[in-house]
């Protein structure tokens, strides 16, 4: 479709079912040298074997890929050289753009390979998205590394870049770089329309191939669609402004509506509701009010913890708060601090309270009681 309509996109084929061997080295002969091979329905890059550049490594990655993680469905493309670039666009227009380059460390002339990915990953980790992409060794890092003449017990000099991997993969410990103000609108442009060309599709994550983009001339090629594309790099860039891109969606499917005064963000349980519509045995499901507690009880717990711990502390209670029976949020870091406010029946209150204190004081920190009074809280929006 994207080659139809007349946008840049790399020439290639899929091979499914029983794949002939042979004739996938064929069809890469004739596309040329390098090619790129990756599973058709994988993913955060894993099989993916961004640069192949001869028909003995393809035939080692077929090797690998077909005969022993047994893939039967993949594709062979043209491989495009290019920073890759992922564009969030929603309503036609591109609401985020993030950098990413492959995993890397910086040398300092004193530690080796191995001490420096150490180093990274603990930066890595007070990182919401990151925190959950580490930045490990792998047979793909030994492989990287040997190509250069490294290995994870190698000093790199002071300021040299060692690449760890190929693909420019946050999943496999890239990084990630937030350019949505500095990119030139022909490359926003590419993205738009690939969004416009395919029939059913208001909003997708967008990865492209530039070679240079802060460059309004430079090549691109499409490289691929995501209609439920992760949202955490754009939430979360390892450098540069966070972009709401989830207000961005909702603006878009439900525009001209607004979130109520004193809104909070009162917890359901989605992941069954959506099971339901997407098995098909729900085309619509109607949550009922939230019933009234029986014995109503508001509590608002100040947490402090050190400061290396505190944005891991937050994201864990967020995860095990909204599976509990309390209402409520967990606010954000302000200064030394954040407060959790929870709301509903005096037991779940006090189970919620007790899981955030054993969590603060399992990190040396305290969640001490700040208020007891009823604290206002709507939920929803209404047309603005």
């Amino acid at each position: 479709m994207l080659l139809q309509a007349g946008l840049p996109a790399p020439q290639g084929r899929g091979f499914q079912g029983d794949i002939d061997v042979a004739e996938v080295q064929d069809y890469a002969e004739s596309l040329g040298f390098p090619v790129c091979l990756k599973p058709n329905s994988w993913a955060k890059g894993r099989g993916v074997y961004p640069r192949l550049e001869n028909s003995g490594a393809l035939a080692e990655a077929l090797e690998t890929l077909v005969g022993d993680l047994g893939c039967d469905d993949l594709v062979v493309e043209q491989h495009i050289r290019g920073d890759a670039l992922r564009l969030f666009v929603a309503g036609e227009q591109v609401i985020a753009a993030t950098l990413a380059e492959p995993a890397n460390v910086v040398g300092d002339g004193r530690s080796t390979i191995a001490q420096l990915i150490e180093a990274k990953g603990q930066a890595r980790r007070a990182n919401p998205h990151l925190r959950n992409h580490s930045l490990a060794v792998n047979a793909d890092t030994e492989r990287v590394l040997a190509t250069a003449g490294l290995a994870t017990t190698s000093v790199p000099p002071e300021g040299v870049t060692v690449q760890l991997r190929e693909a420019a993969n946050l999943a496999q410990g890239g990084d990630s770089w937030d350019v949505t103000d500095v990119l030139p609108q022909a490359i926003r442009d590419v993205a738009v329309n690939a969004v416009r060309a395919t029939p059913g599709l208001t909003h997708a994550g967008v990865d492209l191939l530039v070679e240079d983009h802060t460059r309004p001339d430079a090549p691109v090629f499409i490289n691929e669609l995501n209609p439920s594309a992760g949202l955490g790099g754009h939430v979360y860039p390892g450098n540069g402004i966070s972009r709401d891109v989830p207000a961005a969606i909702i603006d878009h499917h439900f525009p001209g509506t607004e979130q109520l005064k004193g809104a909070s963000s009162w917890y359901f349980p989605l992941n069954q509701v959506n099971r339901l519509l997407v098995s098909r045995v729900a085309a619509a499901v109607e949550l009922p009010p939230m019933p009234a507690p029986v014995v109503p009880t508001w509590l608002v717990l100040r947490v402090q913890v050190p400061a290396a711990s505190r944005i891991r502390l937050r994201s864990s209670l967020l995860g095990k708060l909204n599976r509990s029976e309390a209402h409520g949020q967990v606010g954000l870091v302000e200064g030394d601090h954040f407060d959790v406010a929870l709301a509903g029946d005096e037991p779940a209150v006090h189970a919620a309270s007790r899981i955030v204190r054993r969590e603060a004081q399992a990190l040396k920190g305290t969640a001490k009681v700040a208020s007891r009074a009823r604290f206002p809280a709507a939920v929803g929006v209404r047309m603005a």
